[in-house]
């Protein structure tokens, strides 16, 4: 056996992703700014997630997850190799404001 080991080898930069937008996101990968007709929750089952607006940026590690409301505008920056998972929500009692929350598995 040798004594040195080669490094794995990069993972592919053509990234597995639905037809909603989820999937793996490469490190440093950069959603422009866009906004959505219904809220909806990101959540990074691996990797983290950056999600800005005007009022601020807000940092979701994979036991965060953020919601965002109706036609509000965003961007998103992806940390490590990141598994993005999307929820929209159609719910009447949704906030107007921008949330991140922890979650469990």
């Amino acid at each position: 056996m040798p004594e040195t080991r080669r490094p794995s080898p990069p993972p592919s930069t053509t990234q597995a992703m639905t037809s909603d937008g989820a999937g793996w996101r490469p490190h440093g990968h950069h959603v422009a700014f866009h906004s959505h007709p219904q809220g909806q929750l990101v959540y990074a089952a691996a990797g983290a997630l950056a999600a800005t607006t005007e009022r601020g940026t807000w940092v979701a590690p994979a036991n965060r997850v953020t919601w965002t409301p109706p036609g509000f505008a965003h961007s998103h920056r992806f940390y490590g190799r990141t598994n993005v998972r999307r929820s929209p929500s159609r719910s009447a009692r949704a906030t107007n404001s921008w949330r991140t929350r922890a979650c469990s598995r």
